[in-house]
């Protein structure tokens, strides 16, 4: 059973459940939590339906893309100019300096608005893990990070 903060947050969860069971790719809801995971390619992407607060409920949509990279002033400039190219998502770094690509929406959304998120940071977060690593070193996260922690149903 999922743990939900409010009822808002549990109708978006169903919501985002529906749509994402539409698409190819198989959508794993692990665990206790509000999150879906898809897998394509050399990226997985990760879609969070988060409550602030009870009046506040959002959809994360974000792919872990290079872990273990240097961080430098031409990665970061690099990210930032690439940030402004990028249609409906940006990069982020984590607290481990990891690269992250994430798009946020409201609980508002449409099935169209989510289902573009996601399909942009998959898209996006599977180009872009060769050339950063090509460049700039690291590891492309979804040889790492998701396979040290083995999904369900995978």
């Amino acid at each position: 059973m999922k743990n939900f903060i409010s009822r808002r947050q549990q109708d978006c969860y169903e919501r985002v459940a529906a749509w994402l069971a539409a698409r190819p790719e198989t959508a794993i809801a692990p665990g206790d939590v509000p999150v879906f995971v898809l897998q394509a390619g050399s990226a997985a992407v990760v879609v969070e339906v988060m409550a602030p607060s009870p009046d506040l409920v959002t959809v994360e949509v974000w792919s872990y893309v290079v872990t273990g990279v240097r961080v430098d002033p031409d990665l970061l400039d690099y990210l930032l100019r690439e940030n402004q190219k990028l249609a409906f998502c940006g990069f982020a770094l984590d607290e481990d300096n990891d690269i992250l690509l994430q798009a946020e929406l409201l609980d508002t959304c449409t099935a169209t608005e989510l289902h573009f998120a996601v399909d942009r940071v998959l898209a996006w977060a599977d180009t872009y893990d060769d050339w950063i690593v090509a460049v700039w070193g690291g590891q492309r996260a979804g040889d790492v990070v998701f396979k040290q922690r083995a999904l369900p149903g995978t």
